[in-house]
Order: structure tokens, then C-alpha cells, then sequence
């Protein structure tokens, strides 16, 4: 591209300068006397920045260019160096030559592999001249590329740079490096910008921007549901919910079956089996233009506002129910809220070209109790209601050669910090555990009474018909602003840009209030869809084979069960139910507090 095209800012040049006058420096520094002998081989670097099929084929096309430049020129390649890192984060070995398959110029220390191994060979002295096509190959971010041209020529290493016929030991041709490493930067600048406004658009258009989600393929731009991946998917899903399985035993056992991932050989892990358990693209649910690049010199990535992001569903990209994900997604929260956070500190990293990064970095988890396990049919469902901890698993022979299995307090056992053993035998937990379920099933009262908690918990139906008058009024007031900010803009009070950020962010509102005007209005349909889950939660208690209880379907209606020792030296048990997504513990206390802000209400009236 012409320098003319672009528009350059003089202080952008002004700043390079003073910043980095450093570079101009004499050349006796670099040549004759210094505690480096110079190599007789030189070496080559390519890049690409994306990974499309196009992109590999012009990379490929760098890499036979250089490896006939060097043979014309009788250029010497160093076999015991050279470095590929391809698009699947493999880094391989090349004779003499470095290679970063689809990865931007900005990126430095984290993506570009074979850069970095470059600039280490280059210190052990296993070459003296880098080739590359241009200054946009070499790296976008001036700073990186100045500081790296700076560090090269410690070692007495310079870079060649074919399309400006410049060469960085040539302190002729400082300047023009000066010129065109600024002109790469803005260059990329531009195209960043028009880079996120095509994705955005393309995004309202239904385009996928980005790779595909595991379980989809990508068909004229748009996603499609590859079958084969989306079985593993709902197996995924499967496990996880109705065998209890964990993260890491997924992982494992799809490794174990060969089962492969997307685009490389790498394993399945834990950290993949979770995003595909959070992602909502398995409901059809697309969400897109979340985040935006607002300065790719220094990665600076900032949230979209909610109103501006692009969410719609696409029931062909349906492969889980709804009432699957949401089951998955309550037990997430159910362990997470159980089993303890994650432990995270603040690192400071230095990279090779001198560049600080802050970053959070996890070393450990902050375990509230223990990890979660469903190998017992009582795993994690029995706490000590003395001190809170929760009971473990051991096995035990009798003297009759008989082994038992028995439960107890973890804090007794290993800290010594409960005086309560509150021990219990695991047939006699599940013979008790079998006549209350069945006591509890057949309790319909208790089930209608759970209903009517429920509902008025989550609708709060007393106050719907205040909330429906005031959300009318907020409306009101919002078209009268819509409308004054047109008057504004007619007027010539503000500008337009000013105009068009106040209508958008007073259409996102008023949108709101409608929604929530139309779900208030409608809200007995909504009570209707809980009376259904309701009829199907008492239906699912009836079907439950009492003969072959595990901890999947403890898990399913039971929160935990409290075993403590009274003051009167007698052993109790207590059941927490789960009802829908509560406890009907949690049902029940919320009851009595709004009971108890209504009588003080009363009270304070009279």
C-alpha cells in the first residue's frame, strides 16, 4: 500500500522520535570487534494471520519463495535450528527456517511460538540475518517490532526486510524502518476496525464469526449441526446429569473411547467438558457480538452493552432440551456452591521483548469440604448438623469376617474438632431412607402446599397488578424522552451521533419495560409451565424404584440429609426435600418472612 493512503497522525511520528532514538546507532556497534563472531547461515520468517484455506496457501507459497531465494542466492540454512508453529498449537522442528500458521502480528509472547524461538536461537548465535517479506510480517505492534530490532542487534543479528529492500544493521536505512514499522501499525489499526464492524454486521445477517463450536460445522457462513459430534454432545450432557459424572471422569472416558475433538489431536480435559456443559449454543441459543477489540496494540478487549449485543434462537441448532441444560446448569451451581471456589493470584510475567503482563493465574481450589464423588449411594449427602462437616465413606470387617459400610463425621475422624462421631450404617441409612421416600411421595398435600411457596416466591402474585401500573408509567416517561431527544436533534441541540446512542439505549429500554409489561400480563401462562413441572416432579417421585436406589436419584429429590446429636445424648436424621430448584426448607422460611413483613406491616398501620 502507497504511504499516501494512509493517514498517519504527525504526533504518532513525533512520539517514535523521542521514544525510540535509541535505534540510530553507529554501526561499529554491530560490526568489527564485538564478543559475537558471525554466523555463516541466515534464516527466513513467515506468517499468516488467520487460518482459512486461503491464507495456508499463501503461507505455503512464503515458504517455497524464500527456501528458491536462498538456494539463487547461495544463503546457508542452519539444519540444527527452525521452528513451524501450526494453527493446532504444535510446535515442530524445520531446517533453518521459522514458520507461525494463522496468528496475528500483535501477538508476541502467548501465540507466536516460532517467532519467539527465533529471537532465542538468534542470542546462541545459530544465525546472523533474518529475511522476511515485510515489516506487517515481522509483527504489527511497533513497539514489539523496534524493541525487537533493538535486542537482535545486541547479538549481532540483522533482519532484511525484501519489500522495503531494508536492512536493520544499515543505519541508512533507520529511518524508513521508523516510517513503515508506523504504517504497518496504522494499517492494522484500520483493518482491526473494519475487521469488527464487518463481523457485526455479518452477525446480524445470521454469519458465524469465528471457529465453530464442537458439534456444529460451518456451511456458507452460517452453522450447521454436525451429527456425529452433536451424539457426543448429548452424551456429554448425559453423563453429566443422569449418571452424575464429574468433569475430569468424562474427560477421561472420552479419551479412553478415542472419541476426537475439533480441529487437533490434543485430548479432552475437564476445562472443555465444562464449556460445553455452560454453552448455550446447544439450545439454539445464539449469542454474538459480545466483546470488542478497542485497541489491538495493547489487546485491550472491552464488553459490548447488553442492548448492542446481537442474542436470537435458531431452533436448528437445537441438540439439548431446555429442561436438560437447565437441570445441568442447577447442579453446576449445586456443586460449585458445595464443593468451593477456585484459588486465583496475580502474576507478573516479563516476555523475551522486555514486555511486563499482569496476569491472574489459578493455583489451587479453595474447598469448602470435600470434592465432589457419587461413588457411595450416600456421597455428599450426609452432613454432621454439629459442626457442619460432612460425613465420609470407610468399610469395615467385623470380627465375624463381615464387612460393613458405615458413614461419619469427617471433622471426628481425621481433626478431632467435633466431639460427634454420629455414625451410621449404610443398610439401616437405606432401609430409613426407603419409607421416607415413599412417605413423602404419597403426601400430596405437602406437594400443593411446596407449589403454592413456589409460586408466590417466584411471582410474588399480590403485587403484580402495582408493578403492571408502574411499569406503564416508566413507559410513558420513556416515549416522552424518545421523543424529546428528536426534538433535540431536529432543534440542532445535539448531534447526531448523540442522538442515535440516546434512541438506541431508548429503544433497549423501552423494549424492556414492554417485555416484562407483556410477561406480567401473561404471567399465568408461566404458572402454568411450573404447574407442569410440578405434575412431572410428583410423577418422577412415584415412578422411583425404592429396591434400587443410587445417588444420581437421591441427588434428584433430596438436598442433604442432617444427622446430629441432641443435647439429650439421642442420635436424630433430617431431611432437606428439594422441591423444583429450591429446598423446601428455603420454601418454607420464605414464607414465614413474608408472613412476618406483612404482620409488622399491619401492626405498623394500626
Amino acid at each position: 500500500m502507497h504511504i499516501s493512503m494512509l493517514r498517519v497522525p504527525r504526533s504518532f511520528f513525533l512520539s517514535l522520535s523521542i521514544n525510540y532514538r535509541i535505534i540510530y546507532m553507529p554501526i561499529s556497534l554491530y560490526k568489527g570487534d564485538t564478543m559475537f563472531s558471525e554466523s555463516i547461515f541466515s534464516t527466513f520468517y513467515g506468517r499468516v494471520s488467520t487460518d482459512s484455506d486461503e491464507q495456508t496457501s499463501a503461507l505455503e507459497n512464503q515458504e517455497q519463495y524464500w527456501l528458491n531465494y536462498f538456494e539463487k542466492n547461495n544463503l546457508k540454512l542452519n539444519p540444527d535450528c527452525g521452528a513451524y508453529y501450526s494453527r493446532e498449537g504444535n510446535l515442530e522442528p524445520r531446517k533453518g527456517y521459522y514458520i507461525d500458521e494463522g496468528i496475528s502480528g500483535y501477538k508476541s509472547k502467548k501465540y507466536r511460538k516460532a517467532f519467539l524461538r527465533m529471537i532465542q536461537d538468534a542470542k546462541l548465535g545459530k544465525f546472523s540475518k533474518i529475511y522476511t517479506r515485510s515489516i506487517s510480517r515481522f509483527g504489527r505492534n511497533v513497539t514489539d517490532i523496534l524493541n525487537t530490532i533493538k535486542e537482535l542487534k545486541k547479538y549481532n543479528v540483522g533482519v532484511y526486510f525484501e519489500d522495503i529492500n531494508a536492512d536493520t544493521l544499515n543505519p541508512n536505512d533507520e529511518f524508513k524502518l521508523l516510517i513503515f514499522a508506523g504504517i504497518a501499525q496504522e494499517e492494522s489499526r484500520l483493518k482491526s476496525a473494519s475487521v469488527q464492524k464487518g463481523k457485526m454486521v455479518a452477525a446480524k445477517n445470521g454469519i458465524w464469526a469465528g471457529r465453530e463450536p464442537y458439534g456444529y460445522d460451518i456451511n456458507n457462513g452460517k452453522l450447521v449441526i454436525n451429527e456425529e459430534e452433536a451424539k457426543i454432545v448429548e452424551l456429554i450432557f448425559d453423563l453429566y446429569l443422569q449418571y452424575g459424572w464429574g468433569l475430569s471422569r468424562i474427560a477421561k472416558h472420552l479419551n479412553s473411547n478415542n472419541t476426537p475433538r475439533k480441529r487437533s489431536a490434543k485430548k479432552w480435559d475437564h476445562s472443555l467438558v465444562g464449556k460445553i456443559l455452560k454453552n448455550r449454543i446447544y439450545i439454539g441459543e445464539v449469542w454474538l457480538h459480545r466483546t470488542y477489540i478497542k485497541d489491538p496494540q495493547q489487546n485491550i478487549i472491552e464488553i459490548v452493552p447488553e442492548f448492542e449485543q446481537i442474542k436470537y434462537i435458531d431452533e436448528n441448532l437445537r441438540i439439548i432440551d431446555d429442561n436438560k441444560f437447565n437441570q445441568v446448569q442447577q447442579i453446576k451451581s449445586e456443586r460449585y456452591s458445595m464443593f468451593g471456589d477456585f484459588k486465583y493470584k496475580m502474576v507478573e510475567e516479563v516476555d523475551d521483548l522486555g514486555n511486563r503482563k499482569t496476569k491472574k493465574v489459578r493455583i489451587g481450589i479453595d474447598r469448602k469440604n470435600q470434592r465432589y464423588s457419587g461413588a457411595h449411594i450416600f456421597s455428599n449427602l450426609l452432613r454432621c448438623n454439629n459442626c457442619g462437616g460432612m460425613l465420609r465413606f470407610k468399610k469395615q470387617k467385623s470380627t465375624s469376617g463381615k464387612i460393613h459400610s458405615y458413614y461419619f463425621c469427617s471433622n471426628n475422624d481425621r481433626l478431632g474438632s467435633c466431639e460427634f462421631r454420629n455414625l451410621q450404617r449404610e443398610e439401616e441409612l437405606i432401609e430409613w431412607i426407603r419409607q421416607e421416600i415413599d412417605e413423602y411421595r404419597l403426601d400430596y398435600s405437602r406437594h400443593e402446599r411446596n407449589f403454592a411457596y413456589f409460586t408466590e416466591l417466584k411471582f410474588d402474585l399480590n403485587e403484580v397488578k402495582d408493578k403492571i401500573i408502574s411499569l406503564q408509567r416508566n413507559l410513558e416517561e420513556l416515549k416522552q424522552d424518545k421523543e424529546a431527544n428528536f426534538k433535540l436533534y431536529s432543534k440542532e441541540l445535539i448531534d447526531e451521533n448523540e442522538f442515535a446512542n440516546r434512541d438506541k439505549k431508548l429503544k433497549h429500554e423501552i423494549s424492556q419495560v414492554e417485555d416484562e409489561i407483556y410477561r406480567l400480563n401473561n404471567i399465568d401462562r408461566e404458572i402454568e409451565i411450573v404447574r407442569k413441572k410440578h405434575d412431572e416432579f410428583v410423577q418422577a417421585l412415584k415412578e422411583i424404584d425404592l429396591e434400587n436406589l443410587d445417588n444420581i436419584t437421591l441427588r434428584k429429590i433430596i438436598k442433604e440429609i442432617k444427622i446430629f446429636t441432641h443435647i439429650d445424648g439421642k442420635l436424630y436424621r433430617y431431611i432437606e426435600w428439594k422441591y423444583l430448584d429450591e429446598s423446601e426448607e428455603f420454601l418454607l422460611d420464605e414464607h414465614i418472612n413474608k408472613l412476618l413483613e406483612q404482620f409488622n406491616l399491619t401492626n405498623s398501620d394500626s
